[in-house]
Protein backbone atom coordinates (compact mmCIF):
# COMPACT_ATOMS: atom_id res chain seq x y z
CA UNK A 1 0.00 0.00 0.00
CA UNK A 2 1.38 3.21 -1.14
CA UNK A 3 2.23 5.59 1.66
CA UNK A 4 -0.14 8.78 1.22
CA UNK A 5 1.73 12.14 0.95
CA UNK A 6 2.67 14.35 3.90
CA UNK A 7 0.07 17.05 4.83
CA UNK A 8 0.88 20.32 3.67
CA UNK A 9 0.04 22.05 7.51
CA UNK A 10 1.22 25.32 6.53
CA UNK A 11 -0.59 25.78 3.58
CA UNK A 12 -3.55 24.42 5.45
CA UNK A 13 -2.76 27.10 7.85
CA UNK A 14 -2.59 29.74 5.69
CA UNK A 15 -5.52 28.91 3.67
CA UNK A 16 -8.14 29.15 6.79
CA UNK A 17 -9.94 26.00 5.55
CA UNK A 18 -12.52 24.35 8.06
CA UNK A 19 -10.97 21.22 7.27
CA UNK A 20 -10.72 18.57 10.00
CA UNK A 21 -7.80 16.11 9.26
CA UNK A 22 -7.31 13.18 11.48
CA UNK A 23 -3.51 12.75 12.60
CA UNK A 24 -1.88 10.25 14.83
CA UNK A 25 1.61 11.03 15.07
CA UNK A 26 3.96 13.25 17.26
CA UNK A 27 5.59 14.22 14.28
CA UNK A 28 2.43 14.97 12.65
CA UNK A 29 1.24 16.62 15.80
CA UNK A 30 4.06 18.72 16.37
CA UNK A 31 4.40 20.11 12.72
CA UNK A 32 0.70 20.92 13.32
CA UNK A 33 1.19 22.99 16.25
CA UNK A 34 4.06 24.62 14.54
CA UNK A 35 1.94 25.68 11.39
CA UNK A 36 -0.64 26.55 14.22
CA UNK A 37 1.68 28.96 16.25
CA UNK A 38 3.01 30.75 12.99
CA UNK A 39 0.14 31.78 11.68
CA UNK A 40 -1.82 32.66 15.63
CA UNK A 41 -1.85 36.58 15.42
CA UNK A 42 -2.57 36.95 19.79
CA UNK A 43 -3.98 34.09 21.89
CA UNK A 44 -2.34 30.27 22.34
CA UNK A 45 -4.09 27.93 24.85
CA UNK A 46 -2.50 24.69 25.50
CA UNK A 47 -4.30 22.04 27.81
CA UNK A 48 -1.25 19.09 28.21
CA UNK A 49 -0.63 16.62 30.80
CA UNK A 50 3.13 16.81 30.71
CA UNK A 51 4.21 19.32 27.98
CA UNK A 52 4.35 16.44 25.44
CA UNK A 53 8.24 16.77 24.99
CA UNK A 54 8.03 15.66 21.27
CA UNK A 55 5.86 18.77 20.85
CA UNK A 56 6.50 21.16 22.96
CA UNK A 57 10.06 20.69 23.73
CA UNK A 58 11.28 21.96 20.22
CA UNK A 59 13.32 24.91 19.19
CA UNK A 60 11.24 25.83 15.97
CA UNK A 61 7.62 25.67 18.44
CA UNK A 62 9.39 28.13 21.08
CA UNK A 63 10.74 30.33 18.07
CA UNK A 64 7.33 30.05 16.76
CA UNK A 65 5.93 31.07 20.41
CA UNK A 66 8.54 33.90 20.90
CA UNK A 67 7.76 35.42 17.62
CA UNK A 68 4.02 35.43 18.37
CA UNK A 69 4.97 37.33 21.62
CA UNK A 70 7.69 39.75 19.64
CA UNK A 71 5.27 40.92 16.65
CA UNK A 72 2.28 41.39 19.06
CA UNK A 73 2.12 43.29 22.92
CA UNK A 74 -1.11 41.89 23.38
CA UNK A 75 -0.43 38.33 22.89
CA UNK A 76 -0.83 35.77 25.05
CA UNK A 77 -0.05 31.67 26.03
CA UNK A 78 -1.60 30.08 28.52
CA UNK A 79 -0.64 26.36 29.83
CA UNK A 80 -2.95 23.63 31.82
CA UNK A 81 -0.25 21.20 33.02
CA UNK A 82 -1.79 18.41 34.65
CA UNK A 83 1.62 16.60 35.40
CA UNK A 84 4.48 18.87 36.34
CA UNK A 85 7.15 16.10 37.67
CA UNK A 86 8.60 14.96 34.16
CA UNK A 87 9.53 18.56 33.86
CA UNK A 88 12.12 19.10 36.36
CA UNK A 89 14.09 15.72 35.45
CA UNK A 90 16.03 18.04 32.96
CA UNK A 91 15.57 21.18 30.93
CA UNK A 92 12.39 21.80 28.74
CA UNK A 93 12.64 24.47 26.17
CA UNK A 94 9.10 25.69 26.33
CA UNK A 95 9.10 25.93 30.34
CA UNK A 96 12.85 27.62 30.36
CA UNK A 97 10.86 30.22 27.50
CA UNK A 98 7.88 31.02 29.75
CA UNK A 99 10.36 32.05 32.63
CA UNK A 100 12.32 34.05 30.65
CA UNK A 101 8.81 35.58 28.82
CA UNK A 102 6.45 35.02 32.11
CA UNK A 103 4.70 38.23 31.54
CA UNK A 104 3.47 36.88 28.21
CA UNK A 105 3.56 32.97 29.08
CA UNK A 106 2.01 31.71 32.14
CA UNK A 107 1.81 27.93 32.92
CA UNK A 108 -0.70 26.79 35.36
CA UNK A 109 -1.61 23.57 37.17
CA UNK A 110 -5.34 22.63 37.75
CA UNK A 111 -7.15 22.47 41.29
CA UNK A 112 -7.51 18.75 42.03
CA UNK A 113 -11.54 18.60 41.48
CA UNK A 114 -10.28 20.23 37.72
CA UNK A 115 -7.67 18.06 37.23
CA UNK A 116 -9.54 14.80 35.70
CA UNK A 117 -9.49 15.85 32.54
CA UNK A 118 -7.91 13.20 29.99
CA UNK A 119 -7.43 15.37 26.53
CA UNK A 120 -5.18 17.60 24.79
CA UNK A 121 -5.59 19.98 22.85
CA UNK A 122 -4.38 23.88 21.69
CA UNK A 123 -6.29 26.21 20.55
CA UNK A 124 -5.43 29.49 18.51
CA UNK A 125 -6.80 32.88 18.10
CA UNK A 126 -10.78 31.63 18.93
CA UNK A 127 -10.86 29.22 16.09
CA UNK A 128 -7.76 26.98 15.48
CA UNK A 129 -7.96 23.98 17.37
CA UNK A 130 -5.87 20.81 17.94
CA UNK A 131 -7.45 18.37 19.47
CA UNK A 132 -6.64 14.70 21.14
CA UNK A 133 -8.90 12.77 23.00
CA UNK A 134 -6.98 10.70 24.91
CA UNK A 135 -3.46 12.84 26.16
CA UNK A 136 -1.44 9.85 25.97
CA UNK A 137 -2.00 9.04 22.60
CA UNK A 138 -1.08 10.77 19.27
CA UNK A 139 -4.64 10.24 17.33
CA UNK A 140 -6.34 13.21 17.33
CA UNK A 141 -7.83 15.98 15.13
CA UNK A 142 -6.46 19.45 13.02
CA UNK A 143 -8.41 22.34 11.99
CA UNK A 144 -7.25 25.74 11.60
CA UNK A 145 -10.76 27.17 11.38
CA UNK A 146 -13.38 25.69 13.90
CA UNK A 147 -14.81 28.50 15.81
CA UNK A 148 -17.45 26.80 17.28
CA UNK A 149 -15.18 23.86 18.55
CA UNK A 150 -12.77 26.22 19.79
CA UNK A 151 -15.00 28.28 21.71
CA UNK A 152 -16.15 25.28 23.26
CA UNK A 153 -13.14 24.25 24.53
CA UNK A 154 -12.28 28.05 25.25
CA UNK A 155 -14.72 28.38 28.04
CA UNK A 156 -14.08 24.48 29.30
CA UNK A 157 -10.12 25.75 29.50
CA UNK A 158 -11.27 29.24 31.44
CA UNK A 159 -13.25 27.25 33.75
CA UNK A 160 -10.72 25.72 35.04
CA UNK A 161 -7.91 28.36 34.28
CA UNK A 162 -9.89 30.70 36.93
CA UNK A 163 -9.20 28.18 39.45
CA UNK A 164 -5.67 26.78 38.77
CA UNK A 165 -2.08 27.81 40.08
CA UNK A 166 0.86 28.74 39.02
CA UNK A 167 3.81 25.69 40.10
CA UNK A 168 6.53 27.53 42.32
CA UNK A 169 9.15 25.88 40.17
CA UNK A 170 8.20 27.12 37.26
CA UNK A 171 9.15 30.39 38.04
CA UNK A 172 12.58 32.17 37.80
CA UNK A 173 13.68 33.90 40.98
CA UNK A 174 15.57 37.27 39.66
CA UNK A 175 17.96 38.29 42.31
Amino acid sequence: MPKSPPIDFEQLATDQDDVVLEVDSSTEHRLATLAMLRHSRRTVLITSRDLDSPIYDDSEICTAIRDLIVNSSRAKVHILLQNSGALFQREHRLVLLAQQLSSFIDIRLPRAENANYNHACLLADQRGVIYRPQADRYEGTVCFNAPGQAADLAHNFDFIWETAEPHPGLRRLHI
